[in-house]
């Protein structure tokens, strides 16, 4: 198995980086915007994935459709009772199930 200390420091932060933006975005779902307006704006970028995300996947070495499809799956499997910010616990990668 391979750990964020194998892959070195500038693609776990870009990793990082990239799982706070999906994180944003799912918690636009279950938690509607913030007052900064962060996630709403996440929301908005895997909606319609820009240049950011293209850039951001590049980055973190990982393929921007195989993002969106675990983004999307991650979505599906939202139910309306869940609610609450996601568990600081958990896997920082956990979007890629």
């Amino acid at each position: 198995m391979v750990t964020l200390e194998d892959i070195g420091p500038e693609i776990a932060l870009w990793l990082a980086v990239l799982t706070q933006l999906i994180e944003d975005a799912l918690d636009y779902h279950r938690l509607g915007p913030d007052r900064h307006g962060h996630r709403e704006e996440a929301h908005h970028e895997m909606q319609r994935p820009g240049r950011m995300l293209q850039r951001l996947c590049g980055l973190a070495g990982v393929d921007r459709d195989t993002v969106l499809t675990c983004y999307q799956r991650r979505l599906g499997d939202m139910r309306p009772e869940m609610s609450g910010a996601s568990n600081p616990g958990t896997a920082r990668l956990g979007f890629l199930r």
